[in-house]
C-alpha cells in the first residue's frame, strides 16, 4: 500500500499526540502546559532529566520542549536520549541562554525551535501553536490516509495504482488474488509485466484520452490481462482521473470480464437459450462486453459479413451494435436484414439480472420466401 504514517512509526493514530514538556522551574512547566490544548493533546511533565528519561522509556512523544539547564542533565544531552529511542520526536529548546553557539547547537540537533526566557507569553504562544497544529495536521492527515488504506485493502476488485511510466506503487489484497503475486513482489515492477506482449500497444493514459468518462468521471475499458506467469484473461479496467501525490498517479479498478454475471446466470441463460446443439449465440454484459460466443455464431456472422469482435471486447459497428439499444429497451424478438442483403435473422433475446444485466441473444437465418 502506499506509504503510511503506521508503517513509518511517525505517529501511533489510536492516541492523541503526545508532548513532554521539561524544566525544573515548576511555574514555567505550569505557563508552557497552559499553552497546550488538552483537549487534542496528552501532555507529560518532567522537572529533571532522569524523569523525562524514564517518560520516554514509557510512552512516544511528537514533540520534546526542553530547557537546556537541568539540574542533572543538560538539555542538549537530554535530546540526544530522547531521539535515540524516538528518532522522530520533535525538539524545542528554551534557555535564557541565548548565545549563537547555543542556539546553532540545538538546531543541529535537529530542533524545529529555540525559545528565549524569560518567555514572552504572546509570542510564545504564537510559535507554540503554529508547531502543534502542524503536529495536528500530519496527525489527522495520517489518519485518514491509514484509513482509506484499510477500505482499499478490504475491497474485492483489484485496485492498482500505478505512476506516470506505469510502474506499480500501490497494489490492494484484490489484486493479489487476481494477479496471484503479492504487492512486496509486484511494487517498483512495470505494469506491463501483467498484460501480454500483444495486447501493450495502450497505455492507461492513451486509454483515458481516447474514451468518455461516465458520469462519476470513470472510464471503463477493455484489455488483456495475465496473472503473474499464468494464462491470460480479459479485464474490464476502470479508470479514474490521475492525480498528484509527490508524483502524478493514476488508479485502475480491475476485474475479469468473466466475473461481470455469475456461474448461476451463465446456467441460468444457457438452460433458458439452448435447446439444441449448433445454436448461434452471443452472450453479453449490460455494457455491451462479450462475454461468450458460439462457434456457430462466429461462422454465421462471417457468412453474413457482420463480424462483431473477439471476446472480452465491446461491440464493434456491426448488426449486433445496432440492435443493441433495442434490446435494452426491452425488445426479446424481433427480425433484422444485416449489411440490406436479402438474408434475414431472427433474434431472440434472454436477460438474467440476478447479479449484474446479462443477455444472451441466439440468431436464427429465416429461409427465403
Amino acid at each position: 500500500m502506499l506509504d503510511s504514517a503506521v508503517t513509518r512509526g511517525v505517529i501511533n493514530l489510536a492516541r492523541k499526540p503526545r508532548i513532554l514538556l521539561v524544566d525544573d522551574m515548576p511555574e514555567n512547566l505550569k505557563l508552557l502546559g497552559s499553552l497546550f490544548d488538552s483537549t487534542e493533546l496528552e501532555i507529560s511533565f518532567a522537572k529533571n532529566g532522569i524523569r523525562a528519561q524514564k517518560l520516554a522509556e514509557m510512552s512516544e512523544f511528537e514533540l520534546a520542549v526542553l530547557d537546556i539547564n537541568l539540574p542533572d542533565i543538560d538539555g542538549f544531552s537530554l535530546a540526544q536520549r530522547i531521539r535515540e529511542q524516538q528518532p522522530d520526536c520533535e525538539l524545542i529548546f528554551c534557555s535564557a541562554h541565548t548565545e549563537r553557539e547555543k542556539r546553532e547547537q540545538g538546531f543541529l540537533l535537529g530542533a524545529i525551535d529555540f525559545i528565549e526566557k524569560p518567555y514572552d507569553i504572546e509570542i510564545t504562544r504564537s510559535r507554540i501553536k503554529l508547531h502543534i497544529d502542524r503536529i495536528l495536521l500530519r496527525h489527522r492527515i495520517a489518519q485518514e490516509r491509514d484509513r482509506n488504506a484499510a477500505i482499499l485493502s478490504n475491497i474485492r476488485d483489484a485496485v492498482v495504482t500505478v505512476n506516470a511510466n506505469e510502474i506499480v506503487v500501490d497494489w490492494n489484497r484484490g489484486a493479489e488474488v487476481l494477479f496471484g503475486i503479492s504487492e512486496v513482489e509486484i511494487a517498483g515492477k512495470p505494469l506491463s509485466l501483467l498484460i501480454p506482449e500483444s495486447a501493450q500497444h495502450r497505455h492507461l493514459e492513451n486509454m483515458l484520452e481516447e474514451n468518455s468518462a461516465d458520469e462519476r468521471g470513470v472510464v471503463r475499458v477493455i484489455n488483456e490481462m495475465c496473472a503473474w506467469k499464468g494464462e491470460s484473461f480479459m479485464a474490464e479496467l476502470s479508470l479514474s482521473a490521475p492525480f498528484v501525490a509527490g508524483e502524478r498517479l493514476l488508479t485502475a479498478t480491475i476485474r475479469k470480464i468473466a466475473d461481470s454475471i455469475t456461474l448461476k446466470q451463465r446456467a441460468m441463460l444457457y438452460q433458458a437459450a439452448l435447446e439444441g446443439e449448433g445454436r448461434a449465440y452471443l452472450m453479453l454484459t449490460y455494457e455491451g462486453v462479450i462475454i461468450e460466443q458460439s462457434s456457430a455464431f462466429a461462422e454465421l456472422s462471417d457468412k453474413l459479413g457482420f463480424r462483431c469482435g473477439d471476446v472480452g471486447n465491446s461491440l464493434q459497428n456491426c448488426l449486433v451494435s445496432e440492435v443493441f439499444e433495442r434490446v435494452k429497451a426491452g425488445e426479446r424478438e424481433f427480425i433484422c436484414n444485416p449489411n440490406c442483403g436479402a438474408a434475414k435473422l431472427k433474434l431472440r433475446v434472454y436477460e438474467e439480472s440476478s447479479h449484474r444485466p446479462a443477455y444472451m441473444i441466439t440468431f436464427s437465418e429465416l429461409e427465403e420466401q
